[in-house]
């Protein structure tokens, strides 16, 4: 014969709703699942904890004095919230409900944050590059509700400078190298900032510009109107050298040279070579004569 303990006797619990793992003063070992009908229990004073998926626990305090005694738990249904990714940008992002991190990120499957007390629930989704998608939910007791997250690319924090100018002309932003014209400058701090080109052989051009996020803003240096210059010399044949370059037998005519001064040449054969230093204005034309001697 199977002993039984002397002070053990029937009782009958129940849960509502049904089904709840019922166990006995702690959660060590289990006595079953709701409804639980002629369960033998010691006489005294127990607490009965019933645990239910997605309800909170119940605990209850019972003094078992009578045979087939029922004792009943209602369990406090809880809430679920699920969230899936709304829009592709959404893959990949991770999930925080209430300020607490939920393992695994946004994919194919939703993610399913269970056992929520009934009540009012932050879900907040975030992803590198993107806004942060939050959303406010009331969640009832023993409701799902679904969120569908939708990230949109964030706004850059940063812009561009387009600098033109003289051709392979050196670029410095803020007094550090940027290569040299034409270029874009990518991933400059949103503000104001300095820019240079240095085109050799003409003075520096400087100016400031002011940065915005995700625009481009664009430094032209203005190009340098030359001047002309007419050379007429005396002897016949003469030939004409403009800054040791060669223009032709005289008159001969220099474009669009840089303004400041040029060294001008005149040689001809069986003539005393001649040079001048002429100053061009931009806009005008300089005619110079020159008197070469036998």
């Amino acid at each position: 014969m199977t002993a039984v303990h002397a002070y053990a006797i029937p009782i009958t619990i129940e849960s509502v709703p049904p089904g709840a793992t019922v166990y006995l003063d702690s959660t060590a070992s289990p006595l079953g699942q709701a409804p639980l009908r002629n369960v033998r229990v010691d006489r005294g004073t127990h607490t009965l904890i019933f645990q239910l998926p997605n309800h909170e626990e119940a605990r209850l305090t019972v003094n078992v004095r009578r045979r087939r005694e029922t004792f009943r738990a209602v369990l406090r249904a809880l809430g679920t919230i699920e969230v899936s990714a709304g829009n592709p940008s959404a893959q990949g992002a991770s999930v925080s409900v209430d300020g607490t991190a939920i393992s695994g990120t946004l994919g194919g499957t939703p993610i399913r944050v269970t056992d929520l007390q009934p009540g009012r629930h932050q879900v907040r989704v975030q992803r590198e590059g993107y806004n942060t998608f939050e959303q406010w939910v009331e969640v009832g007791g023993g409701q799902l509700v679904r969120i569908a997250a939708v990230l949109e690319r964030a706004a850059p924090d940063t812009g561009s400078i387009l600098v033109s100018g003289p051709p392979g002309a050196p670029v410095f932003m803020d007094g550090t190298s940027r290569g040299a014209t034409p270029t874009v400058i990518e991933g400059v701090a949103v503000g104001t900032h300095t820019v240079e080109i240095r085109p050799p052989g003409q003075a520096v051009f400087s100016t400031t510009v002011t940065v915005i996020a995700g625009q481009r803003a664009t430094v032209a240096m203005p190009s340098v109107q030359g001047g002309r210059l007419r050379v007429i010399a005396s002897a016949p044949g003469a030939v004409i050298s403009v800054d040791g370059e060669v223009l032709g037998g005289s008159p001969a005519t220099a474009e669009n040279l840089a303004p400041g001064e040029h060294i001008v040449d005149a040689t001809a054969e069986g003539y005393q070579a001649s040079r001048q230093t002429v100053t061009i204005t931009a806009g005008q034309q300089r005619v110079v004569s020159m008197d070469l001697q036998l």
